[in-house]
């Protein structure tokens, strides 16, 4: 039954592309160019199945080709992968990809020998075609229905020649070697037996290094990790593949899933920088493994947060919010992590991060959690980080504009700081305005958490200017403030207010 549905397909398949030839081009809103991993029928699916080949080359007839080589490799791209597309196991997706062949040969006689989009259509074919024949062992390949599917692409190849298309020649040579797996270096390497790295490294230069990838993506999807790990060690140590940073991401990967490693995890990290470590978790992500990319982005964020480096910080909360929370969606649990992960902390400017993902995700309680951060944060030891300590205090008047009592002691406390006039000058706007009584309904936050916050703040003053009146907290500011010209100017104005 699959056997003749694959045929069917294969005649249908065959039926299109001839369309496309006959038919005058229209409009096309398909993609032509992008990954060569996801190119025409890219994608392999699990064990084969039985079938039989139709259709030589030629299959789509002689004759030239009515349409530009670029609407005709869109329009071919966009069938392919539609055929290629219907099916989860490698066999009739090979058959597909070598009925598109074999018509992609016949068609491309009338196109012109440079062509990009030709060597776009013919480097994807030839991917896909790697990508599935890794589901294929080398007896197999001498057997039907695969044996004929190699020899149509062998034959092919004969017919293109003329554009001199490296991955086709790269897979045309892998199959006559007798497959993927087949070089007796990538064996020796897969076994883990003796081999110089120079001998490796100039196998691993004679191929395509997405080859190498499709292979170690092969392997670890088959949970085949210590050959997994063996290929990808191999090109980590190669001075160029090591540069692909799938390779890193794909070592990471092998080690999650082989905890006895875990020594080997953790060197493997003090090697990797930051901003790659955020490209290898988003990547990871992508793909699906969520809990592996939250794990990577705690073994980057925890030690940045122990040794108190600010580099890459930001991103690295970031992207930790939204893995957590879609590990598990739970806002107490979230808050609790975040608890946990502020208390490694030996920085304090790492708050601004942290409340800032909370007061996004924790909504209104949020407010109120960022507010009891900067009261603890406001007691540790900030004499050596006045910058700091005035940012918290700005902060704390930004969560909390409607109560004037905080917003003075704030102003005050910034003043004392800074010393600037225009400080002096937010804490003056503060003390004009008339006094308001504390409303609780209209509080931001809860009433404990503004009388515990309270007290932190008034540690900060260098007067209690609570029975004080403006007069004399002018006077004890303009006595701080150390621009002399500034002082000048203050006393100046007070003289005339009090004259007129």
């Amino acid at each position: 039954m699959a056997e003749e549905e694959s045929d069917q397909e294969a005649e249908r398949l065959g039926e299109e592309l001839v369309a496309i030839v006959e038919s005058p081009p229209g409009p096309v809103g398909i993609r032509a160019a992008g990954d060569s991993r996801g190119g025409v029928g890219c994608g392999g699916g699990g064990g084969g199945a039985a079938g039989d080949s139709r259709g030589g080359v030629g299959c789509c007839g002689g004759g030239g080709v009515g349409i530009s080589s670029r609407d005709y490799c869109r329009r071919f791209c966009q069938v392919v992968e539609d055929y290629a597309g219907r099916w989860q196991v490698p066999l009739p997706q090979l058959q597909v990809l070598q009925t598109a062949l074999c018509c992609f040969t016949s068609a491309s006689a009338s196109f012109p020998d440079e062509c990009e989009h030709v060597q776009y259509v013919l480097s994807s074919l030839a991917v896909s075609f790697f990508e599935l024949l890794l589901f294929f062992g080398r007896d197999e390949f001498y057997e039907e229905p695969l044996k004929d599917i190699l020899g149509s692409f062998q034959e092919c190849q004969n017919h293109l020649r003329r554009y001199g298309n490296v991955n086709l020649e790269l897979v045309t040579r892998i199959i006559r070697d007798g497959g993927p797996w087949e070089d007796p270096v990538l064996q020796a390497v897969l076994k883990a037996q003796p081999a110089s790295q120079e001998i490796v490294n100039k196998y691993l230069s004679s191929e395509n290094p997405l080859f190498f990838e499709l292979r170690a993506r092969y392997l670890i999807a088959c949970e085949r990790i210590p050959e997994a790990m063996a290929l990808i060690k191999s090109c980590i140590n190669h001075p160029e593949i090591s540069k692909d940073l799938y390779f890193h991401q794909a070592l990471f990967t092998c080690l999650f899933m082989s905890p006895v490693e875990d020594q080997l995890f953790r060197e493997h990290l003090l090697k990797t920088d930051c901003k790659s470590g955020i490209d290898i978790i988003c990547n990871t992500e992508k793909e699906g493994k969520t809990m592996l990319a939250l794990q990577l982005c705690e073994s980057f964020l925890i030690p940045q947060l122990q040794n108190g480096d600010m580099y890459c910080i930001w991103e690295l909360i970031f992207i930790w919010s939204k893995l957590q929370l879609k590990s598990n969606p739970s806002k107490q649990v979230f808050v609790d992590q975040c608890y946990q992960l502020l208390r490694t902390a030996t920085n304090v400017r790492v708050i601004f991060p942290f409340m800032k993902i909370i007061k996004d995700e924790v909504e209104e309680e949020g407010l109120q959690i960022c507010v009891e951060i900067c009261g603890c944060a406001l007691q540790l030891d900030l004499h050596d980080d006045p910058k700091t300590k005035c940012l918290i205090y700005k902060t704390i008047a930004h969560f909390l504009p409607n109560d004037l009592e905080i917003l003075r002691i704030c102003a005050l406390s910034i003043f004392f700081l800074e010393r600037s006039l225009d400080a002096y000058h937010t804490v003056e706007e503060l003390y004009k305005r008339p006094d308001e009584e504390y409303n609780e309904g209209t509080s931001s936050v809860q009433n404990r958490v503004r009388f515990e916050l309270l007290p932190i703040l008034k540690k900060g003053l260098f007067f209690d200017p609570e029975f004080w009146n403006f007069i004399m907290i002018k006077k004890n500011c303009i006595a701080l403030l150390s621009d002399k010209s500034a002082v000048r100017f203050l006393n100046e104005s007070t003289l005339e207010n009090s004259t007129v």
